[in-house]
């Protein structure tokens, strides 16, 4: 019988079950904070991150298409060919079509076809004409808010007065 004392006692040391962790501070430490080990495939989140590569936000590129060279002195701006006349008027006005190996520069703006042409100026004659515009703006608030001084006449007497008739004068 000590034969078999002997065997079952080596089979319960050697058993796993039946060990005690070994643990140097006398506690057993989880670390619940740490992620769990990925099981099977990656999420299709990751994936579809990690194959995009960097991405940039649209408003962070500050793309343009209506971007452009202009020349150093002058000012530019894309005016839309959207009635007869309207580029033979800023032609008038000082502005000249900008052209890139002998073509104007020129953007679709709508899906009817819209051109618009690429037209600049001198900073000067745009600066003249802006301040040109500002003064008539100005001329037009000033007479908005000057009171008026018509006195009521027989067609309209209550003009510029208020009156509250409750019902009991007559």
């Amino acid at each position: 019988m000590s034969d078999n004392t002997e065997l079952l006692k080596q089979a319960f040391e050697k058993s796993k079950i039946h060990q005690e962790p070994q643990v140097a501070s006398g506690e057993l430490e989880v670390d619940y904070k740490k992620e769990p080990a990925p099981r099977g495939r990656p999420s299709r989140e990751k994936l579809l991150k990690e194959s995009r590569g960097a991405r940039i936000p649209l408003y962070d590129q500050a793309i343009s298409k209506f971007k452009a060279d202009v020349s150093p002195g002058c000012q530019a701006r894309f005016v839309n060919d959207d009635f007869p006349g309207k580029i033979a008027k800023y032609e008038l006005a000082g502005w000249r079509i900008k052209a890139e190996d002998g073509l104007p520069i020129t953007r679709i703006v709508n899906r009817s076809g819209t051109k618009a042409y690429l037209m600049e100026t001198d900073k000067d004659i745009f600066n003249e004409d802006k301040k040109r515009k500002q003064l008539r703006r100005i001329d037009r608030l000033k007479e908005i808010s000057k009171p008026k001084k018509e006195k009521p006449t027989d067609d309209n007497p209550y003009y510029g007065q208020l009156k509250i008739n409750l019902g009991d004068e007559k």
